[in-house]
């Protein structure tokens, strides 16, 4: 994933997921299952307005495994509904969007969140950095006065890993930072993995 696709599907989860933003917004336009917004609060770079008129044209359930949203009881009326929609004063996005956009910049990084569990379970890692990192089956961490050159180390290695990063700390809370101390959430990377099987992006090129 590049630089360019990232920021333009970042932009438009952290808007629609962002339920302090300033902007006003409601609930359960569209006759229900979206989030609504005025049209001029919509405002984004070329690239992601183009994002939201694709989206338009595509439908919930073309992101899932039709399996997937049966066994969940998503009634059809809800996941055959379109993922965007527009009348001449509002945008309105489909409750899933967020999801749907979430899981498909992760299933892009996929191979890096991979590489990141692998490495810091190396040899080699444990070696340059085991004295001043922890981990068990649900953390990983380390001093934060450590960050730069355990990132440089990470990401010399990891293709794409400063990608996954920001996905991790600034569109979700798999990674963090509280001062003292990072904190990445080995669990739930695991658990977001395993979520993907829900998905189907095989047809989808965003």
């Amino acid at each position: 994933m590049d630089d360019d696709k990232y920021n333009k599907l970042g932009r438009l989860f952290q808007f629609i997921n962002n339920d302090f933003s300033q902007r006003n917004y409601n609930y359960g336009g569209f006759n229900g299952n979206y989030k609504t917004y005025c049209i001029d609060d919509v405002q984004f770079p070329e690239d992601t307005l183009q994002l939201i008129n694709k989206l338009m044209l595509i439908n919930v359930v073309d992101f899932y495994e039709i399996e997937y949203l049966k066994s969940n009881n998503y009634p059809e009326k809800y996941y055959n509904a379109e993922v965007v929609k527009k009348s001449d004063t509002l945008y309105g996005f489909h409750y899933q969007l967020p999801n749907i956009l979430f899981h498909y910049i992760f299933n892009q990084l996929k191979d890096a969140a991979l590489q990141f569990l692998s490495v810091i379970e190396s040899k080699e890692f444990k070696a340059e950095f085991n004295c001043c990192s922890m981990r068990d089956k649900y953390i990983f961490q380390y001093p934060t006065h450590m960050h730069d050159q355990i990132f440089k180390y990470l990401d010399s290695r990891i293709e794409n890993f400063y990608l996954l990063h920001h996905q991790f700390n600034f569109l979700s809370d798999i990674s963090y930072n509280d001062g003292r101390t990072t904190i990445y959430k080995l669990k739930r990377i695991e658990k977001v993995i395993d979520s993907l099987k829900g998905f189907d992006f095989k047809k989808i090129n965003l």
